[in-house]
């Protein structure tokens, strides 16, 4: 029902955008104004199709104020242009227009409450992108709190090691990137695993952090591995 009241107070908007002569509401004429809640329908409609099959308790309350709040709205809208055309018929204008101001500011609360539940909906949003989240990084995260140890001997990489422990422990206190490249499967994250857990290393460094970054990954995810390390 939600989804339907926010489909159909879109396209009343359009059409009344179609038709300027039947409208003289601020709130729905303006061009940023009319923008603006067409965008906010358009991020309430967005959501309950996510929702549409894993809505709860909480989720199904949203949509019965959307509900309310879109249904209220077409109601002052469509009223607001069936009286400006009875006034063109009957010239009531004096009475239109009381009956205008009295719509613009019963449409002005809906508004409000409208904006509230855009609100409510990205903070429900939010939410479920940071539990997401960190769901998924302490999956990938080590259960130990240090880099992951699977036991593998390092083979061949003793002067490369020695070279990184003298570059990440020498007397320079300027940041600095260091990285490890080189063909797959040649022991790459081996030689950064040891190094991580070296004893000199741990030592030089109070505070260490291990993450892993794919080519596909987000910067935000990324930034709450290391949080949550």
């Amino acid at each position: 029902m939600a989804y339907a009241a926010v489909v159909s107070l879109a396209q009343t908007l359009e059409h009344i955008n179609h038709h300027h002569q039947y409208c003289s509401m601020p709130l729905i004429c303006e061009e940023q104004l009319f923008e603006s809640l067409l965008e906010k329908l358009t991020f309430l409609q967005a959501f309950l199709e996510d929702n549409a099959k894993t809505g709860g308790e909480t989720v199904e309350g949203l949509e019965e104020r959307i509900r309310d709040s879109v249904y209220r709205a077409e109601d002052i809208i469509e009223s607001h242009v069936s009286d400006q055309i009875s006034s063109e018929h009957e010239r009531y204008m004096d009475l239109e227009l009381q009956n205008s101001e009295k719509k613009e500011v019963d449409l002005q609360m809906v508004m409000e409450e409208i904006d509230s539940i855009v609100e409510q909906v990205m903070g429900i949003q939010n939410s479920c992108r940071v539990e997401d989240v960190q769901c998924s990084c302490t999956s990938a995260l080590p259960s130990s709190g240090g880099a992951p140890n699977d036991g593998k001997k390092m083979v061949g990489f003793d002067e490369q090691l020695l070279e990184l422990k003298a570059r990440l422990c020498g007397e320079s206190s300027k940041l600095q990137i260091t990285s490890i490249v080189g063909m797959g499967g040649i022991g790459k994250t081996t030689l950064a695993t040891n190094l991580f857990n070296d004893s000199l290393v741990a030592y030089h460094f109070h505070i260490r952090v291990w993450t892993t970054v794919s080519q596909d990954y987000r910067l935000r995810r990324v930034l709450l591995a290391l949080v949550a390390f």
